[in-house]
């Protein structure tokens, strides 16, 4: 259900920005912040999947970024486990992007989403280079090479006998990313104009993450306005 005012007044006091400027935009108004509507829209998930929701307190009781103990793979040097929010435990970590293929002219900046990324968290964001994957002798494969080669799985889609695109299989994208993972990192995240898939029978995932390992992937692909 909704939460109440007070609730939301709660969480929004655990934001760690202290400006003094952004206090009038974080409290709850009805004209800019009213409660969300009761999904009901074919296009909303909670319209079609019934989920258990989640207090505030059992969120901050789950979530490992706030524990005490530092997160398996992270820097450990730095670590304070007395901090209250995740940028006072990790205070020398960093989110990490990385574009996966290539990204025409028209699609969106990776500049422009790292400095969106980093103005939103209030943590520093770092572009890496750009992992470029290339067709290998396989047709459900393609490569990275960068001192060796690095396969990831995908299909492809015929029309007419000529392929339209490819998929990637989102599993060996995210077992690529494991590899290029700092240990500062909070996160790697890819961004790519490839289409993404899960399993056999999914028409497409937009994106997807592996939290306990860091990286996570996601697709502009579906967003193009040309789709139907």
């Amino acid at each position: 259900k909704p939460p109440t005012q007070k609730q939301s007044q709660d969480a929004i006091k655990l934001h760690p920005t202290k400006s003094d400027s952004l206090e009038p935009a974080l409290i709850p108004d009805k004209e800019f912040f009213g409660p969300l509507p009761k999904p009901e829209s074919i296009d909303d998930w909670l319209a079609q999947y019934v989920e258990e929701g989640q207090t505030l307190s059992e969120f901050l009781s789950q979530t490992p970024w706030l524990s005490s103990r530092a997160r398996k793979g992270t820097a450990q040097q730095g670590f304070v486990p007395g901090g209250q929010f995740v940028t006072d435990k990790y205070p020398n970590h960093k989110i990490y992007l990385v574009q996966l293929g290539t990204f025409p002219e028209h699609t969106p900046k990776a500049e422009t989403l790292r400095e969106y990324v980093e103005a939103f968290w209030q943590i520093p964001c770092v572009l890496l280079p750009p992992i470029q994957l290339e067709s290998s002798d396989s047709q459900n494969q393609m490569e990275w090479r960068d001192g060796q080669v690095q396969k990831v799985r995908c299909r492809r889609h015929v029309e007419g006998g000529e392929e339209v695109h490819r998929q990637l299989e989102i599993d060996s994208v995210l077992a690529l990313l494991r590899g290029e993972l700092q240990a500062e990192a909070l996160c790697l995240v890819a961004l790519t104009m490839h289409d993404l898939y899960d399993t056999a029978p999914d028409l497409f995932v937009a994106g997807m993450a592996a939290g306990r390992h860091r990286v996570a992937c996601f697709s502009f692909f579906r967003y193009q306005p040309s789709l139907s």
